[in-house]
C-alpha cells in the first residue's frame, strides 16, 4: 500500500473515533433551560420610553444589545421578579408601550430521533410546498 493510503485510511479512522467520541458535543442543544436566567426581551413603541420601562418595572436602564437600531432590547432584570412573571407585566403595560416582551429563548440545533436534521430529518424536506416535494 502507497503512504497516502495508509495516512488517508489513518485520517479517516482518528476523524470517526473523534466525531463518536463527541457525539454528545454535536448532538444539539440537551439543556433544560429554555431561557437565559435574569433576561427579557423587550420591544418598545418608543425608544424614549426605556428609562421610564427599566425603572418601573425593576430592569437595568443599559441594554445588553440592542436589534440593530430598532427598538428591541436585551435587557437585564434587576427585580425579584421571574422572567415569565416580568414578561407577562410588560405585555400588560397599562400606558401601551411595550409592543411585545418574552424571555431570551435558548435556540439550539434541532433534533430528530432517527435522523439529523443536517441529513434530511427537517419537516420541510419532502412536503409538497419544499425541496425534494413533488406536486
Amino acid at each position: 500500500m502507497s503512504k497516502r493510503l495508509i495516512l488517508g485510511i489513518l485520517t479517516n479512522t482518528l476523524f470517526l473515533i473523534f466525531i463518536f467520541a463527541n457525539s454528545s458535543i454535536i448532538s444539539g442543544q440537551t439543556t433544560n433551560d429554555l431561557f437565559v436566567p435574569r433576561e427579557i426581551v423587550v420591544k418598545l413603541n418608543q425608544a424614549s420610553d426605556l428609562a421610564n420601562i427599566a425603572s418601573q418595572y425593576g430592569l437595568d436602564a443599559t441594554p445588553l444589545s440592542q436589534f440593530g437600531t430598532r427598538p428591541i432590547y436585551r435587557l437585564r432584570i434587576t427585580s425579584n421578579a421571574t422572567v415569565p412573571e416580568l414578561a407577562a407585566q410588560l405585555q400588560s403595560d397599562p400606558a401601551l408601550r411595550v409592543s411585545f416582551a418574552e424571555p431570551n429563548y435558548l435556540v439550539g440545533s434541532p433534533n430528530s430521533s432517527t435522523m439529523p436534521w443536517s441529513l434530511g430529518g427537517s419537516w420541510s424536506i419532502g412536503g409538497s410546498w419544499s425541496i425534494g416535494g413533488s406536486a
